[in-house]
This record gives C-alpha cells, sequence and structure tokens, in this order.
C-alpha cells in the first residue's frame, strides 16, 4: 500500500471535517428547524457522504490506505461515526475486523495443521520409540561386553568330489576342535591324496568378504572367526574342480555402506599412477603375477610319493611338524596375506559386501547409529579428489564400486614397475575387476522380539535397500550380483538335509581347511564366546521362522546360519554364471 497523497488527503480530511460538522450541526438543529431545514440537510448530508464514500473507495481499491491518525485528528468524536451507516462495506478503515477474521482462520488453520503433522508424527513415534528401546536393550545384553571373533582372518580351502579311489591318506582328517597351541596356521581338515597336491599348482581364487558384524563372525559359539567365506570358498573350489580358494574376512560392528565406501576410498589413494607404494620393509610390493609364479614353483618343485607316507606318519603321531606339502600351502596362505596388507580390496576374484541391517537402523534411529569410521570424514569425496554430489545408499554403493574398479588393476603392479618383456599375455590381467556380490539380508527372519510396526517397517526398508543393488545390477550386469534370499522351502531341505544346498556340500568334499590362528587364543576365545551366548538369550518373537538359524541374541546367525549362508551365496554364485 502507498501513502495517500497530498491532494487528495487535503479533499478526504475535508470530507471528513464535514461529515464532523455536519453531525453536529444536525443534532443542534433538529429540534427547532423547519421541515424544509431538515430537508436541506439530509439532501446535504447525503451529497457529503457520497463524496467521502468516493473518497474512502479510491483508497479501498487497493491503491492508499488512510493513516488512522487522519482520522483521529480530523474528527476527534470517533464516536460520531456510528451516525454514518450507508458507508459502503468495501471500505477498509475497521481494522479490528480485520483481526477477528484472521484469529478465526488461523483457529482453523492450526486445527488443519495440527493433523497434517500429528498423525505423521504419531506414526514416527510408534516407529522410533521401540526401535530405540530396542537397540538400547540389545546394546545392554550384547554390546560392547559381548566377545567378538577374530578379525581380519585369513585361509584356504580346497574340495573336489575325487574319481579316483579312495586311499588311507584320503581318510586323515584333522578335526576342528584339535588345535595345536603352539602353532599359528591350523589345519582343521586335511586329507592329502593326490587331487589335493595337484591344486598346490592350480590358478588360485582370491574370496574377500567384507561388511557389518555379519561379516565378522558375531554370532559364533564353536568358532573363533568367520566360517561363512570358508564355506562360500568351499563350494566354489568343488565347482572348479578342486581349485584352492583363498579367503579373507573382516568387518566391524555397526558399519554402514557409508563406512565401506569410506574404507575402499583410502585403499584407492594408496595407488598412486597404478603402482603401489612400497612396503614397510623397502621391498616391491606383492603382486598377483608373484602370487601365480609362486603356484607354478611348488608345481615343478613336486613331492615323492615318500613324503606322502611323511604326512601319514606326521598326523599319526602327533610330533607338532607340518609336512613339507603343508609348509607349501602355509608360503601361499603367508603370501595371500602380504597381499592384503598391501591393499585389502585388490587383487580378489570375488568380493563379498554385506551391508544393509545398520543401514536400516540408521534410517529408523539415526542419532543411534554413528557410520563413521573413525577417519572424521563425512563427505562425498571419491577417490579421485572430487566431490560426489550423489548421497545416501545408492550414492555410497556407486563410490563403492567405482573405487573398487578404480583399484583392480592391482593384478598388473609389477608389469608397471619391471621391464615390459617380463609381462605376458598369461600374467597380464589389466582388466581384471572383481565379481561383486551384494547379498540381501533376511530380515524377515530375525527372530527378534520387535513388534509389528518396526518389523512391518524393517522388511520395507530392506527391499528399498535391495531394489538400489538390483538397479546396481542391471547397470553392471558382467560385474555386480545383487544375490536374493534364500526361498523358505530351501531353508527348510537344508534344514531336512536334503536339497540342493545340503548337496551343494559334503563334508566328505572337503580336502583342506587352513586358517591362520594361533591355537591357544582361538580355543580360549571359543570357551568364552559359548560361556556368553549360553548365559545371555535374547527374548524372540513368536512365531518367526527359522529361529534355529540364529544365535541366543535372536539378531545374527549362529554356527549352522553361517553355515547355510554360504552354501547359498556360493550356490547363487554358482547358478548366475551358469545362467
Amino acid at each position: 500500500m502507498t501513502p495517500i497523497p497530498a491532494d487528495l488527503k487535503e479533499t478526504v480530511e475535508d470530507n471528513l471535517r464535514r461529515i464532523c460538522n455536519f453531525g453536529t450541526g444536525s443534532h443542534e438543529e433538529s429540534s427547532g428547524s423547519s421541515e424544509s431545514s431538515q430537508t436541506s440537510a439530509s439532501a446535504s448530508s447525503t451529497s457529503t457522504r457520497q463524496d467521502l464514500s468516493l473518497s474512502l473507495k479510491f483508497c479501498a481499491d487497493g491503491q492508499h490506505d488512510i493513516p488512522t491518525d487522519t482520522i483521529s485528528d480530523t474528527c476527534s468524536d470517533v464516536s460520531r461515526y456510528d451516525t454514518i451507516n450507508d458507508v459502503p462495506p468495501t471500505i477498509p478503515v475497521n481494522k479490528t475486523r480485520k483481526k477477528h477474521q484472521l484469529s478465526q482462520w488461523s483457529v482453523g488453520s492450526k486445527l488443519l495443521l495440527g493433523v497434517f503433522i500429528g498423525i505423521p508424527g504419531l506414526v514416527v513415534l510408534c516407529i522410533m520409540y521401540p526401535g530405540v528401546c530396542l537397540l538400547l536393550e540389545y546394546r545392554t545384553m550384547f554390546g560392547s561386553k559381548a566377545p567378538v571373533t577374530i578379525s581380519p582372518a585369513h585361509g584356504v580351502v580346497s574340495a573336489h568330489t575325487s574319481v579316483l579311489m579312495p586311499t588311507k591318506l584320503d581318510t586323515i582328517s584333522h578335526e576342528p576342535e584339535a588345535l595345536y597351541d603352539d602353532f599359528d596356521y591350523q589345519f582343521k581338515t586335511y586329507r592329502p591324496n593326490p587331487k589335493l597336491k595337484a591344486s598346490l599348482s592350480q590358478n588360485p581364487i582370491r574370496l574377500l568378504v567384507v561388511g557389518d558384524s555379519t561379516a565378522r563372525g558375531i554370532g559364533h559359539q564353536k568358532s573363533c572367526y568367520s566360517t561363512m567365506p570358508e564355506t562360500m570358498g568351499a563350494v566354489l573350489s568343488k565347482h572348479f574342480g578342486g581349485r584352492p580358494v583363498f579367503w579373507t574376512a573382516f568387518g566391524e560392528p555397526g558399519a554402514t555402506m557409508t563406512t565401506l565406501a569410506k574404507q575402499v576410498q583410502r585403499s584407492a589413494t594408496h595407488v598412486s599412477g597404478d603402482v603401489l607404494d612400497r612396503e614397510d620393509n623397502g621391498d616391491e610390493p606383492p603382486s598377483m603375477q608373484e602370487f601365480h609364479e609362486l603356484h607354478k614353483t611348488i608345481a615343478n618343485a613336486g613331492t615323492s610319493n615318500s613324503t606322502a607316507d611323511t604326512d601319514f606318519a606326521s598326523w599319526e603321531s602327533n610330533d607338532n611338524h607340518y609336512s613339507q606339502e603343508q609348509e607349501q600351502w602355509i608360503e601361499k596362505l603367508q603370501y595371500h596375506e602380504r597381499l592384503y596388507n598391501a591393499n585389502p580390496f585388490t587383487g580378489y576374484d570375488y568380493i563379498v559386501a554385506l551391508s544393509g541391517a545398520n543401514d536400516i537402523k540408521s534410517f529408523v534411529v539415526p542419532f543411534l547409529v554413528d557410520d563413521d569410521d573413525g577417519d572424521g570424514d563425512n563427505d562425498h569425496t571419491s577417490a579421485t579428489g572430487s566431490i560426489s554430489n550423489e548421497w545416501g545408499f545408492k550414492g555410497d554403493l556407486n563410490r563403492f564400486v567405482r573405487d573398487l574398479n578404480r583399484i583392480s588393476d592391482f593384478h598388473n603392479q609389477v608389469c608397471t614397475q619391471k621391464d615390459s618383456s617380463e609381462c605376458t599375455s598369461e600374467n597380464n590381467e589389466s582388466n581384471h575387476v572383481p565379481y561383486i556380490i551384494l547379498p540381501s539380508f533376511p530380515v524377515k527372519h530375525v527372530p527378534l522380539k520387535s513388534g509389528a510396526i518396526l518389523r512391518w517397517m524393517a522388511i520395507k526398508c530392506n527391499g528399498i535397500l535391495d531394489g538400489f543393488k538390483k538397479i546396481l545390477e542391471n547397470e553392471n550386469p558382467d560385474q555386480i550380483f545383487a544375490a536374493p534370499s534364500a526361498s523358505d522351502q530351501a531353508i527348510r531341505d537344508f534344514l531336512d538335509n536334503k536339497g540342493y544346498l545340503a548337496d551343494a556340500l559334503i563334508e566328505e568334499h572337503v580336502k583342506l581347511r587352513l586358517v591362520h590362528t594361533n591355537g591357544k587364543v582361538c580355543r580360549d576365545l571359543v570357551k568364552e564366546l559359548e560361556s556368553f551366548y549360553s548365559n545371555n538369550i535374547a527374548t524372540r518373537e513368536s512365531g518367526t521362522l527359522f529361529p534355529e538359524l540364529f544365535s541366543s541374541d535372536a539378531v545374527h546367525p549362529n554356527d549352522l546360519g553361517y553355515d547355510f549362508f554360504g552354501r547359498h551365496l556360493g550356490s547363487m554364485v554358482i547358478k548366475r554364471w551358469k545362467d
């Protein structure tokens, strides 16, 4: 609104003055005036009011506004305006009426706003309150006081169906509970035979399982390390004719996809100009080329038949000495660990990224989940140094895959440092990229008592995350596999010791299980795990399916559950390749 012009202001003030004076004069003259004078006064009053109406209406059209001071100064007795009953209703001079109408509208708007905010707020409260209580209860019972398995864990496994007649050497097996205190490398299973000896020279497969507490192996009671990658590797080894699978598993409880993306980003920054930094001792970093050369060297060395007899005598006498073939397996496993120490995300054929459960928790109760892995870096900077505008779970997935691909040419690092004539086409795998597996976590089967609303919300959120994984698979079908959960029927068949999962791996097919762990440390940790999970049991939801696959915390798989998931992932990868 603009101020009233000076000339119009004078006209309005004059009209106001006339109507005020007329109102005074009309009361004084009404008693003794003649009929003609009253008629004249009425006509004058009508004319004056019309002038006033025209002046005020010009202001009421939205162009000008009459200050209250102007009306008060011109007509001191405001009550005289009560005699003006025919002023048009469009004149905006009654600000009290406006405020009254505004207050009435505010009541209705507040009520409507309360409905729109209150109902969603009530739903959020119904979800967040049980979620907070559940998380706090879990942390109280199974939080920092719970023992955790060894991480990182390294091992090698070989499995095959021998077409040869079994020999007495083929029947030798080292049971899992028999661990040597003085040794750091334990042969939990060792059935020496010609096929196992031949696998020493076969092209090795490297498997990495990384992620949250399931990658760490939380929930185990009979193993000091995560056995899921070992089982998955055994299924793959059997499918590939006994090729040894060197596996590594590491994870942190509470890790999200954001955590994994940051870990890969830091690993990618270790690669400068496609050449890894030297090791701490100044030696050249290990490479996959040398890893393959190590296999060829062992194959060419050979082993006499008398050595096999020595193997049998060694295990019969339990003299705590490794045989020559066992030392060769240990040497290869040590080199696999050197590759991991140089860069934990490079040189793998298969990478399993376990994430999703903590991402759901970060959505439901974000203030109780910390996805920072301790480096203090919370931005979306990629390994190349540029700032990414991607955010959320899908953005973390994309950064995770891109940075893995950026450092995947670690297979050819030696060829960038040595003379090119030493790089043969057989060893040059610069185009090699890992096959990334993104499993779906079976949220609907988790037996923890959580309530219908929270369980429904968790299942829906898990479906959304699986959808992002599927989108990424569709964009990169040759490299990424969004592994689905096993069907209920497949789980029932497995528990009944039948079906394709039971047939995927038979214990007699496993010829070698070698793991890097101290015998005494592992045995003491297993005792601690058994004692803790026996004394701490979470409340379970009634009616949930397959509770026998989960540990006493009713969240993580138990030993049988990890064996099941390892078989399932290995079988899914094989089926994927066949399809």
